[in-house]
C-alpha cells in the first residue's frame, strides 16, 4: 500500500479509536476493551511482514551490574516503548528500572510503586513505573493511566506484566529475570508476541 494509504489509514483507526475509548470508558467498558483489542488486532496485522530483532542478553552478578544491563537497554529505547518485565520477587527488576532511570540521564529516585501502582519519574520522553502486582482486570490497568501513557509517547517499564498480558500493545520489549544463583541473574530482552506466562487481563 503506499505510504499515504497507510498515514490515513493509521490518522482514521487512531482518531476512531480515541473518540470511541473516551466514550465508552465511562459508559460501557465492555466496549472500551473491544476498541482496545481492535486497535491491537490492526497494529499486529500491520506488524507480520517486519523482522524482529535479535533478543538481547546479560549475564549480571550483583545490583550493580544489573542496574547497568537496563541503563544500557534505556539508550536504545524509543518513546512509546513498553518494557514489560517478568520475574519473581527479588529477581531485581526495579533494580534494573532504576538502570534505566540512570540510562536516560534521570537522578529521580526509583522504588518499585507497590501500592501506589505507578511512578513517574520525569524526562524527555518521560519514564512511567509500573508495579502490577495487585492488578485485577481491565478497570485497575485505566485506573493507573496505562494507556494514555502509552499514547503520549511515555517509555514505560511494567513489574508483573504477567498480570497484564492482554493489555500489552504490539512491540512490547520483553524482559525476563532467571535466577542462576544467590545474586546471578540472566536477563533476557527481547520484541515477541504473546508469552503463555500471563493469561490475566
Amino acid at each position: 500500500m503506499p505510504a499515504t494509504g497507510i498515514f490515513f489509514q493509521t490518522l482514521y483507526i487512531e482518531v476512531l479509536y480515541l473518540f470511541l475509548h473516551a466514550y465508552s470508558r465511562f459508559r460501557l467498558p465492555t466496549l472500551s476493551n473491544m476498541c482496545y483489542s481492535l486497535r491491537k488486532f490492526f497494529y499486529s496485522s500491520r506488524m507480520k511482514d517486519k523482522k524482529e530483532e535479535p533478543g538481547v542478553q546479560w549475564r549480571t552478578h550483583s545490583e550493580a551490574e544489573t542496574e547497568q544491563a537496563g541503563a544500557e537497554l534505556a539508550v536504545r529505547l524509543r518513546p512509546g516503548t513498553v518494557v514489560a518485565m517478568y520475574g519473581g520477587l527479588g529477581m531485581g527488576k526495579t533494580a534494573f528500572v532504576r538502570g534505566m532511570a540512570a540510562g536516560l540521564g534521570l537522578s529521580a529516585e526509583v522504588s518499585s510503586p507497590t501500592f501506589a501502582l505507578v511512578h513517574e519519574y520525569g524526562g524527555r520522553p518521560p519514564l512511567v513505573h509500573f508495579d502490577m502486582y495487585r492488578v485485577s482486570g481491565w478497570e485497575d490497568v485505566y485506573a493507573t493511566g496505562f494507556f494514555e501513557y502509552i499514547d503520549g509517547g511515555a517509555i514505560l517499564a511494567v513489574e508483573w506484566s504477567e498480570n497484564i498480558e492482554g493489555a500489552l500493545p504490539p512491540g512490547t520489549l520483553r524482559v525476563r529475570f532467571e535466577r542462576l544463583g544467590e545474586t546471578d541473574r540472566l536477563i533476557t530482552a527481547e520484541c515477541g508476541n504473546r508469552t503463555e506466562e500471563g493469561t490475566r487481563i
